[in-house]
């Protein structure tokens, strides 16, 4: 899984379909920006029951549908968690391109 705040307009579409991809709105910055949860995966592994909904108040505020729950390791990446981390948006950038292509 992945947590960062958006900074591109539009989510990329994974290429390929043994790409997993899932977005949602973890919950909005004190400006009221968007702090989304993705969750990219390959197919394998995958379950088809979903994720439990998160219990916390404030989280998840748009509802929606949970991604799926897969059985293999989490890794967790997190980018501009502080203001003036801003070379962390083009790592980030990297990594979720390398993350989505084939």
């Amino acid at each position: 899984m992945l947590l960062a705040q958006s900074f591109w307009p539009s989510s990329p579409a994974p290429r390929s379909a043994e790409i997993y991809y899932h977005r949602e709105l973890l919950c909005r910055s004190l400006e009221g920006r968007r702090v989304d949860l993705l969750t990219i995966s390959g197919t394998n592994g995958m379950l088809s029951t979903r994720e439990a909904p998160l219990g916390a108040p404030g989280l998840m505020p748009e509802g929606g549908e949970r991604p799926h729950r897969f059985r293999k390791p989490v890794f967790f990446l997190s980018a501009r968690v502080h203001p003036g981390e801003v070379p962390t948006s083009h790592v980030f950038d990297g990594a979720l391109a390398f993350l989505l292509r084939e």
